[in-house]
């Protein structure tokens, strides 16, 4: 025997309470509290060891963007093999940097220039730490299930 709830004596939907309703005055005032009371977000704080790598990091980015300058459009495009975005340009912007050889598994070649290309953040994120005969596999499975 189904249970049909009592409506609620703000709106009178059935899908919720009472003391849910955002029609009712006490949870408006809980609601205005939330946006006015909010507390200044904590400063994250990073060891000093992090911020020389973000540093190194992006002082790698900078000159490798400015050894590859960008097609006379200004775009870059994916180097990955086979390209799950084929043929959409990326700005500077949109531009990840990814390595060939991956750095989990050769840390060493992190911030070695000759190991890093552009790809689509897609693209890239779906290759993660995955060699690139690893990642063909799995892109090319992944294509014939999206084409199918």
């Amino acid at each position: 025997m189904a249970i049909k709830s009592k409506p609620c004596k703000w709106c009178g939907d059935t899908r919720h309470f009472s003391f849910q309703c955002r029609d009712n005055p006490k949870v408006q005032a809980r609601i205005k509290d939330s946006y006015h009371n909010k507390k200044p977000a904590k400063s994250i704080k990073r060891s000093p060891i992090r911020i020389k790598i973000d540093e190194q990091w992006e002082a790698t980015k900078k000159l490798w963007f400015s050894l590859n300058p960008p097609d006379h459009a200004g775009y870059y495009y994916c180097q990955l093999v086979p390209c799950l975005c084929p043929g959409v340009p990326m700005t500077k912007g949109e531009c990840r940097l990814d390595h060939i050889k991956p750095k989990g598994k050769y840390p060493l070649l992190k911030y070695v220039l000759s190991n890093l290309r552009p790809a689509h953040d897609f693209c890239n994120g779906f290759k993660g730490s995955l060699s690139d005969e690893q990642y063909k596999e799995k892109a090319y499975k992944y294509l014939r299930t999206k084409n199918a």
